[in-house]
């Protein structure tokens, strides 16, 4: 080790200027980070849960959907199903969207002279405005369980209108276009923010992504500004990693801050210099930009989890440099001679223990890689060791290299007022104690750890976006209402995959549907046995499945 700290006294100079030249390097980098609030996005791509969700997704439509909850005294009135149609009209082509669902242009399965007729539940064209109209269309929406409670509330106050978001997509590219023009091509169709359109020139096809948060955020700017009567409730996913996306971006910088501050006041308190306070801070500082920075130039994304990773390296990097610094003052304090000879001995002595902490910390969030289901987790193990890692390195490099240009002076005064410190006349005390009832403190850490230990038995995993915003929340309120009014917004899918037009399958499918009702978190189900159902009771044959195949 004494090698080493020579080699860093020798090229100090060349140590800073590569320090510097690294960190306004990835400071560039770090304004092209983005924040992905979408969890959905980070589960693993090759797990057969995933393939199912995005098989789902393509076969029908999206799986995405955003909720609006449309709220007045009665939707059965002239004003209120025009606004309902206005916004239905609107999202009727709007880009992103792949299907949008209302009472305006749901289906109804009704006899209309002795005829079974699939028609609209309303004729858009011809929306009732007489009171006699209105109340029948009431009465009769009302009367029917595929629409009482899912579609619309059973006080008539309010109504869903759900807009599906489209699934990510690749097509095979226009031959006649030039290979470097067809991501500029498809971008000019496609366009930002909406979509992000990606070339793959090695299997010749171009991923378009749909951006699901841009485009509810779309729709709700769209519909907001159309200054409507009714009262409006954004909801859904879309929604919820829209509002979590700018909790984690006011979550870096105050918690940064608050970190930042706390830190401070210690450091200034233990050192009451500016060596102690300055350095840990900078040199923790360099490591975050240097994780920032790599982070972005390798095309990752801030998460609800990585958004964490800068407070964790500033109260653990911070740290090494404070080992460093502390054991430069005491050599010097003890040691007679140059400066350069007293950091060489000081950083011979210091950089083991200083090791063997980081990399004990380093291995504690690299199991983060191994042990996580979600890809937001190993990312946040791996740029957080490396944060850990960077700043090891720069305490045991850049710090003294730096320092070596400042001569510490009055060291004597300061070591002793530091000895004399009330901090380390009750720390002194602490470890009297300590040492003079070693039994008691043990015997009390055993029953401590047992009780600890038994607690953790009792920890329940609970996975709910909604536990991630406080009760005063905009998100929170609206999923609340939606809850109470309509059940929620979470949708639990079951895909078949047999001979839908089987009686075996549908009677399989009415058996798992009506097992499936009887789960206390489950409000509603639907599929097409309630259309079929619909459909038999209108036939006159009551509100079953068919008895026979034919």
């Amino acid at each position: 080790m004494k090698k080493f700290a020579e080699l860093v006294i020798k090229n100090r100079i060349i140590i800073i200027v590569i320090t510097f030249v690294i960190t306004a390097f990835f400071s560039t980098q770090i304004s092209k980070l983005k924040v992905n609030p979408d969890v959905i996005s980070y589960l693993p791509k090759n797990d057969s849960v995933t393939k199912l969700f995005d098989e789902i997704g393509l076969s029908y439509q999206g799986n995405t959907v955003a909720v609006i909850g449309y709220q007045s005294v009665n939707i059965f009135s002239e004003t209120a199903l025009n606004e309902i149609k206005a916004i239905t009209d609107t999202l009727r082509y709007f880009k992103g969207l792949s299907s949008v669902n209302s009472i305006i242009n749901v289906i109804d399965i009704r006899e209309v002279d002795s005829i079974l007729q699939v028609l609209p539940l309303i004729d858009e064209n011809n929306i009732p405005t007489t009171l006699k109209e209105l109340d029948s269309l009431k009465n009769y929406v009302l009367s029917k369980d595929i629409y009482k409670g899912m579609l619309v509330s059973e006080d008539a106050s309010s109504t869903l209108i759900t807009a599906r978001i489209a699934h990510d997509f690749s097509i095979k590219p226009d031959s006649l276009i030039k290979k470097d023009s067809i991501e500029l091509y498809y971008q000019k169709l496609y366009p930002k923010p909406i979509y992000e359109v990606k070339y793959n020139s090695v299997n010749d096809s171009v991923y378009i992504s749909v951006n699901k948060t841009n485009v509810a955020n779309a729709i709700r700017d769209k519909i907001t500004s159309m200054s409507l009567k009714g009262n409006l409730y954004f909801g859904g996913l879309p929604y919820m990693t829209s509002d979590i996306g700018k909790i984690i971006a006011h979550d870096i910088v105050l918690l940064g801050i608050l970190a930042f501050i706390i830190i401070l006041l210690v450091l200034y308190f233990s050192f009451k210099s500016w060596r102690g306070v300055v350095m840990p801070i900078l040199a923790v500082g360099i490591a975050i930009i240097w994780v920032l920075g790599l982070m972005a130039l390798l095309g990752f994304e801030i998460t609800m989890v990585t958004n964490a990773a800068p407070v964790v390296i500033l109260a653990t990097g911070s740290a090494y440099t404070i080992h460093v610094i502390n054991r430069i003052i005491i050599t010097i304090y003890y040691e007679q001679g140059e400066l350069k000879d007293i950091m060489i001995k000081a950083l011979t002595y210091i950089i083991i223990p200083v090791f063997f902490a980081a990399v004990t910390t380093i291995i504690g969030f690299i199991s983060f890689i191994f042990g996580s289901y979600l890809v937001m987790i190993s990312h946040f193990g791996i740029f957080t060791a490396l944060g850990v890692l960077f700043s090891f390195v720069i305490a045991i490099t850049f710090v003294p290299a730096f320092l070596s240009y400042f001569p510490f002076k009055n060291i004597e005064i300061k070591q002793k007022e530091r000895t004399n410190s009330p901090l380390n006349m009750f720390l002194s005390k602490v470890f009297e104690f300590t040492f003079n009832h070693k039994k008691y403190i043990l015997t009390t850490w055993i029953i401590l750890i047992v009780l600890f230990g038994l607690g953790i038995l009792k920890i329940e995993r609970r996975v709910d976006l909604m536990d991630y915003f406080k009760e005063n929340y905009p998100s929170k309120k609206t999923e609340n209402f939606l809850r109470q009014t309509f059940g929620g917004t979470s949708y639990l899918y079951v895909n078949f995959k047999s001979d839908i037009q089987s009686l075996r399958t549908l009677h399989l499918m009415d058996s798992i549907q009506n097992l499936i009702k009887r789960i206390p978190s489950v409000t509603h189900t639907l599929s097409v046995i309630d259309i079929l159902k619909e459909m038999n009771a209108v036939m006159g044959e009551g509100k079953t499945i068919p008895n026979k195949q034919e």
